[in-house]
């Protein structure tokens, strides 16, 4: 009888050895991954700021080009009026004659 309470125990020793690796490797794979989760947590923060960076930037541009399309645009315009009025004049001049 001693000889199989001793092989019991050591099945019993056994099995609980291998149920602490396992649950120690579990745990070990849950701190990677909940370290690997708050890395992309990071990342994706810093994509956010990055996008946010990014639209700021366009809308500085865009604005930038409005303003620029408008100012030439009114430069055109009085460059016109002007050629516009001194055609005018001249062919009254012309005419006047």
């Amino acid at each position: 009888m001693a000889t199989k309470k001793t092989t019991t125990q050591n099945t019993n020793d056994l099995h609980e050895n291998y149920l602490g690796a396992f649950t120690q490797a579990m745990n070990e794979q849950m701190e990677r991954f909940e370290t690997t989760v708050q890395e992309l947590s990071q990342r994706n923060e810093q994509s956010l700021e990055a996008a946010n960076a990014a639209i700021g930037e366009w809308a500085k541009l865009a604005r930038e080009t409005a303003a620029m399309s408008h100012q030439m645009s009114t430069e055109w315009i009085k460059a016109v009026r002007g050629t516009a009025e001194r055609a005018n004049e001249m062919t009254s001049s012309v005419v006047g004659r």
